[in-house]
């Protein structure tokens, strides 16, 4: 049995555990589900990329000063590789993905503006 398929105790055997009583007949019926049909680009056991302190301070200097062109994303990564295991890819799309959220970040911002003089 894999550990994603291990049935969880329901709410009422809890209780009855911790009143000392013998469990309920309730049981979880669980269909085995491979967790790769649920996400299958995703390989088993990989998780999402999670930067450290340091990882992130770093990648937020290279944000700031506007150094982080495609062809230097692999030395980027090597720097922020000191820190931890990283890909090129994960870095690549870190910047990607500050990059948009400062962008709608900024159009918000923007209206928001906008409708403050509208209302004066």
């Amino acid at each position: 049995m894999l550990p994603c398929q291990e049935s969880r105790p329901l709410p009422e055997q809890q209780l009855d555990k911790q009143e000392g009583e013998l469990p309920t007949q309730h049981t979880e019926v669980q269909d085995a589900v491979d967790p790769r049909a649920i996400r299958p680009n995703r390989r088993r056991g990989q998780r999402l990329w999670r930067p450290t302190l340091e990882q992130l301070d770093c990648l937020e200097a290279f944000y700031r000063t506007n150094d982080y062109a495609p062809n230097r994303i692999p030395v980027i990564t090597e720097m922020v590789s000191q820190y931890g295991h990283v890909e090129k890819c994960q870095v690549y799309y870190w910047f990607n993905k500050r990059r948009s959220r400062d962008m709608r970040r900024a159009i918000f911002l923007k209206q928001v503006e906008l409708q403050q003089q509208l209302q004066q």
